[in-house]
């Protein structure tokens, strides 16, 4: 009996007991929802921006214990109230009245009446309290009541570290009085009407960069004539200029050729010479000894850039390798002071004794002798990535540069077809290079070696003895170490139209003649005339103009008629590989025929062209 009143009390007391805590709960939980309020909690994440005072000063330990009091509703500031201005009796120090903006300047082109106005029509500046952005990315509980104003705005990317600064504003065009505008000062004179406009669209169109060089938008008043007369100005053409004449300091001599077994043509050749009567003095054309500086006057050098350009892969074996840097040794001897020079070293990858052309000094050459010395044999032959190379460093050139390529010519890796080396290379270069070729071996590519000089201002030989190449070089780099006109172009005129080659003329070099050759139709009559322009150290202009007539020249030999095929072939060669032109590889099968040429590139490979060591079929 007592075990059962044992367990009915221990039931009635946790039943009290449940009841209680249920009590308990539940009116906590009206006590909550009363102060929060029923409205869902905003998980959307937003920043908050808090006001502080301007000068941000610490707060002390009583102040910030009753910034956490509950403040009084009615001593808060609305976020729409406007901010009460300061008081009358307020100091200047406190308080610094805000700088007035200077809109003259800044309003320039506007009327001036608009320039100054009424001040009672600005607006009145506002004090406006530093701002700080307090990001919250989660809510942890309702915001409802909080210490300090807070304005929410949305979550945007914002950038860091950007400078606190405000630029004034301007008051709005539309706040501004308006005032009548000012009328234009009077003419001194009416102004022309400008030119019909059928007499302007006639002219051909000109070039951007000669349009209103002078002319100033936005002037209604000079703008049509101006427009006129420029228009008018870059249609007309450019006056001839005027080349100086030095043909008083060269010598031309011209021998012809005919033969029996090509009736039809006779055969010339035009080579341009120092001139006996010019005078030497600073490496000038031509000169004797003893001649007066006052007889005649003369040309100078020009300073030009020499690149060695030397190939070290393993084609080209040691002893070839040795011979080429005996001749690369004599060909710095030969570079002049006043000169620039480099030299690279190139295999499957390339190298240079410094970055760029330097001046010809004791100190350089001493340290390209050291690099010539110290070149190996390595890897494989990437011609095009030397002419890469050069190609740079011309650019960057304040002188003509003149290359050197001693190789092989036999690329076996990069760019290994020789026709896309001539051709990009060619296009790259534009014609502001000479390049000149020496190839060691019988077995040197001749295809590479002769297009890629004769389209870039140069020449090419072919050494097959080793022992021999220190020599050809001398003689290459004295025939070349004084230039005195470059960039030459040159043109015939007569009754009748001879036709010449090469098409592109290296520089003109005192000690190398400049040979030119022709032929004209044998029955022809009438001199010609012959003219030649370059450009001189001083960025003059010259040219050369002779009389002259083949049929009366010194006689040649069957020499001259194979010279000129020979720089037809490489002129039609050229052309095909411009315009790829399947007639083109005809007229080089019928000119290796005619001529008994043996032309060392076949028919029937990539681009129909390629080195090989026999005829074209």
């Amino acid at each position: 009996m007592r075990r059962r009143r044992f367990l009915f009390t221990g039931l009635l007391a946790i039943a009290a007991s449940a009841g209680l805590h249920y009590a308990v709960f539940e009116y906590a939980h009206l006590e909550f929802s009363s102060l929060a309020g029923s409205a869902p909690v905003d998980e959307t994440p937003r920043e908050v921006v808090v006001l502080q005072d301007e000068d941000r000063t610490p707060l002390d330990r009583q102040t910030f214990a009753d910034a956490l009091l509950p403040a009084d509703p009615a001593s808060l500031v609305p976020e729409s109230a406007p901010i009460e201005p300061p008081a009358a009796d307020l100091e200047p120090a406190d308080l610094p009245a805000p700088k007035a903006v200077d809109i003259g300047n800044q309003l320039e082109g506007i009327d001036k009446a608009m320039q100054a106005p009424d001040a009672a029509a600005l607006p009145a500046a506002s004090i406006d309290a530093r701002r700080e952005l307090v990001k919250i990315d989660e809510t942890l509980h309702q915001e409802d009541v909080v210490t300090v104003p807070r304005e929410f705005i949305p979550d945007v990317k914002r950038e860091i570290d950007v400078p606190d600064i405000a630029p004034p504003q301007l008051p709005e065009l539309s706040s501004l009085p308006a005032a009548a505008a000012p009328e234009p000062p009077p003419l001194a004179a009416p102004r022309a009407a400008p030119p019909p406009i059928d007499s302007i669209a006639a002219l051909p169109p000109p070039s951007f960069d000669s349009l209103l060089p002078d002319a100033r938008i936005g002037d209604p008043l000079e703008s049509p004539e101006l427009l006129a007369a420029q228009i008018r100005a870059a249609a007309e053409p450019p006056p001839a200029q005027e080349h100086k004449a030095v043909e008083q300091l060269l010598d031309i001599k011209v021998t012809q050729f005919s033969s029996p077994e090509d009736a039809e043509y006779l055969y010339f050749k035009v080579a341009v010479e120092r001139g006996r009567s010019a005078v030497s003095g600073q490496g000038g054309l031509g000169g004797r000894a003893g001649t007066s500086a006052a007889a005649a006057p003369s040309l100078p050098v020009l300073p030009k850039g020499v690149v060695l350009m030397q190939d070290c892969s393993m084609s080209i074996t040691q002893p070839k390798l040795d011979e080429f840097k005996k001749g690369a040794v004599l060909w710095l001897e030969s570079i002049r002071p006043g000169d620039y020079f480099n030299v690279i070293s190139f295999s499957d990858g390339v190298e240079t004794a410094f970055p760029d052309l330097v001046p010809m000094n004791p100190g350089n050459k001493q340290t390209a002798r050291w690099f010539v010395d110290d070149m190996g044999l390595r890897g494989k032959t990437d011609v095009y990535a030397s002419l890469q190379k050069l190609q740079a460093m011309s650019v960057r050139s304040p002188v003509p540069v003149v290359a050197i390529l001693l190789t092989d010519g036999r690329p076996t890796v990069g760019l290994q077809d020789s026709t896309d080396i001539i051709e990009k290379f060619t296009r790259e270069a534009g014609g502001k290079l000479s390049v000149f070729c020496v190839g060691g071996g019988s077995r040197a590519n001749e295809y590479l070696l002769d297009l890629l000089s004769y389209r870039n201002r140069g020449d090419s030989i072919l050494v097959g003895a080793a022992s021999q190449l220190p020599k050809a070089m001398g003689t290459m780099a004295d025939q070349l170490e004084r230039p005195v006109l470059a960039d030459l172009r040159y043109a015939f005129t007569g009754e009748v139209q001879p036709e010449v080659y090469p098409t592109t003329l290296t520089h003109l070099y005192l000690d190398r003649p400049l040979e030119i050759f022709g032929r004209i139709p044998r029955g022809a009559s009438g001199k010609l005339a012959f003219q030649v322009v370059g450009t001189s150290k001083s960025r003059e202009t010259h040219d050369m103009v002779f009389q002259l007539d083949p049929r009366t020249g010194g006689e040649g030999d069957a020499y001259l008629r194979q010279q000129w095929a020979w720089h037809k072939m490489y002129h039609l060669i050229g052309t095909y590989l411009k315009t790829r032109d399947a007639s083109q590889l005809a007229q080089i099968r019928l000119m290796a025929s005619k001529f008994n040429l043996r032309v060392p590139y076949i028919s029937g490979t990539r681009g129909g062209l390629a080195p090989v060591a026999q005829p074209i079929p």
